[in-house]
């Protein structure tokens, strides 16, 4: 193979998620963020990150990676992804000599573009060899150019071990040499299990050479992948164990589940309801694939998503028709995970118990249910596991399934092949369940509103707003306090009579907050009835004293008399506009709203 040949099967560097697309994950990047500026002081961990598929993984890594490079100058980031090199049929096998060109590659195309700020923006990697050749000419950086031809040479020569240990210790030699700070992320790590040596004709898991650049405390490394149990095996208990801690990433909350489908939506230009993006949040439990495939689906023909009708129809062509794409994704699971599931004939059986179960279940009490020795049930579930299916919590413990597209999958699949009931009377009963799931649309809205609410009050920290523009309140400028404590849903019991707050918020104030997330403008006899609450909580008649506030928020605002008997009593209150100034105001990101 030439040096030409081997460019032209380089794929370059992944496209970089739009800002429009990337949704919350505000805590991650700042922990990772926190670990780049650990590597500046020398004192970095490595991490990996776990989660199956769809998660936002990868979404995450690029975001992180666009930030670093964008945004500073103390750490060099490193980012590549093997998401495109899995072996699927079709698609050829990563060979060690590809696979060390695309990691030398990509990393020194990166440093050079980092380090010399020829590029504005994220780059992609030049595919033709003259170009790279100019591009390490022109950095002005001899070392790095001495790399990159070092490394041409190397594979011009067959002189594989020399270019592989160039390339996995690149960036960790590099920045140690210079005395820098770096952040290696690698996507899709576990197809480094099973790279194709075609010199010997054989498999080689190149996963255990990244030792030394797990350690290296100045650069760590950040790994991913979607085969759970296969990163969880290599990584924290393979020849890499003790060197990478566990990051697990969650599905979306509610809150940013409903802002990922607006942001979808809008880009689908589909019509959406705030009460359909609170529903679809129920039906997927925030996992941003299932999202992004009810967005993307060819169900999806009128752009229509304003009613739970709506909602539920799309739901049911995706989990149950074959063109749907999360069916297509779990039939293809369960396809390339046959014999683990059905290796001892109850595979589904055990699938079945942990998806109906309300917690987490015993090894011995699934065996009783299906009267069967322990010993069984427990070679299935740990095939099951390995399958990346079910979790272990402890011991002879498992977590119920709590992913509900893939709960409802297993039932549906149970239902129809061990215990032969017809397709059309499982879907029927189905839809029956999930109305009753869905419950008020306004329920879900009222939570997500709080959630919001809480996560801005926590973000108040001493800065000055105007009173008026927010709060509706003639009191200049207001200085937002800081809260040790944001209580949701706070009840209290005066003289026998339950008294229940939405918010009460502590630490340099003491703020009760009533929130009411409704289509209809907040009325007088709605203040009346919520003064009249006021009224039995000791200390909160108005006026009140110094130290405490009260705050109405109301989503659709307030109408003229309310707002007036809200301005007598110096109650501060705001509708969505100025719920949103004052997310501006304190750095976070606003409400989504669909009129």
């Amino acid at each position: 193979m030439t040096n030409e040949d081997l460019v032209d099967t380089l794929a370059p560097i992944e496209e970089f998620a739009g800002t429009e697309e990337f949704t919350n994950r505000k805590q991650e990047l700042e922990f990772f963020w926190d670990l780049a500026d650990q590597a500046t002081q020398r004192t970095a961990a490595s991490y990996v990150i776990l989660a199956r598929k769809g998660m936002g993984k990868t979404a995450l890594m690029l975001e992180l990676y666009r930030q670093l490079f964008m945004q500073q100058k103390k750490v060099v980031p490193f980012f590549v992804s093997f998401a495109d090199d899995e072996e699927k049929p079709g698609r050829a096998q990563l060979t060690l000599e590809r696979f060390i060109s695309k990691l030398f590659l990509t990393f020194a195309f990166q440093y050079g573009a980092f380090k010399s700020g020829k590029y504005s923006a994220p780059p992609k990697l030049p595919r033709v060899l003259a170009e790279q050749k100019n591009f390490f000419a022109s950095c002005g950086d001899n070392f790095l150019e001495k790399q990159f031809l070092g490394h041409l040479e190397a594979l011009a020569t067959g002189d594989l071990e020399n270019a592989f240990d160039q390339a996995v210790e690149f960036a960790c030699d590099i920045t140690s040499l210079r005395r820098e700070a770096g952040i290696v992320m690698i996507d899709e790590f576990q197809v480094l299990t099973s790279i194709y040596d075609e010199r010997y004709g054989k498999f080689r898991n190149v996963t255990q050479w990244f030792q030394k650049p797990a350690e290296a405390r100045w650069c760590p490394m950040v790994v991913s992948g979607s085969a759970v149990s296969l990163i969880v095996e290599t990584v924290m208990r393979g020849l890499l164990a003790r060197r990478f801690g566990p990051y697990y990433l969650d599905p979306f909350a509610q809150p940013h589940s409903m802002e990922y489908a607006y942001r979808l939506g809008a880009r689908k230009k589909a019509k959406l309801t705030e009460e359909a993006a609170a529903q679809i949040h129920l039906l997927t439990g925030g996992n941003p694939y299932y999202i992004w495939c009810l967005f993307n689906s060819v169900g999806l023909k009128d752009k229509d998503l304003s009613t739970a009708e709506k909602i539920e129809a799309l739901y049911t062509f995706e989990t149950t028709d074959r063109g749907g794409k999360i069916r297509r994704f779990w039939d293809g699971h369960f396809e390339a995970v046959a014999d683990k599931i059905n290796g001892d004939k109850i595979g589904l059986q055990c699938l079945y118990q942990l998806a109906v179960a309300k917690q987490e279940i015993r090894i011995d009490e699934i065996a009783a249910q299906l009267n069967v020795q322990p010993e069984q049930v427990r070679r299935v579930l740990k095939n099951l596991e390995e399958a990346d299916l079910i979790a272990r919590q402890t011991g002879a413990y498992y977590y119920n399934i709590t992913d509900p597209i893939l709960a409802a999958y297993i039932e549906r699949e149970y239902q129809t092949d061990i215990m032969g009931q017809p397709l059309a009377s499982f879907l029927q009963t189905q839809l029956g369940n999930w109305r009753q799931r869905l419950g008020s649309a306004a329920r879900l809205l009222g939570e997500a509103a709080e959630l919001y609410t809480r996560h801005l009050l926590t973000s108040f920290a001493g800065q000055e707003i105007e009173a008026a523009a927010i709060f509706n309140l003639a009191a200049g400028n207001l200085k937002l306090p800081r809260f040790k404590k944001v209580e949701h849903r706070t009840g209290l019991v005066i003289a026998g009579e339950a008294v229940e707050f939405d918010l009460l918020a502590e630490g340099e104030e003491t703020w009760l907050v009533e929130v009411k997330y409704r289509q209809t403008p907040v009325r007088l006899n709605d203040v009346e009835k919520f003064v009249e609450k006021l009224s039995k909580l000791e200390g909160w008649s108005t006026p009140l004293s110094a130290g405490k506030r009260i705050w109405f928020f109301s989503r659709r605002g307030f109408d003229a008399p309310a707002s007036a008997r809200l301005h007598e009593l110096a109650i501060l209150h705001s509708d969505i506009a100025g719920f949103n100034a004052l997310c501006r105001a304190v750095g976070i990101g606003e409400v989504p709203v669909i009129k």
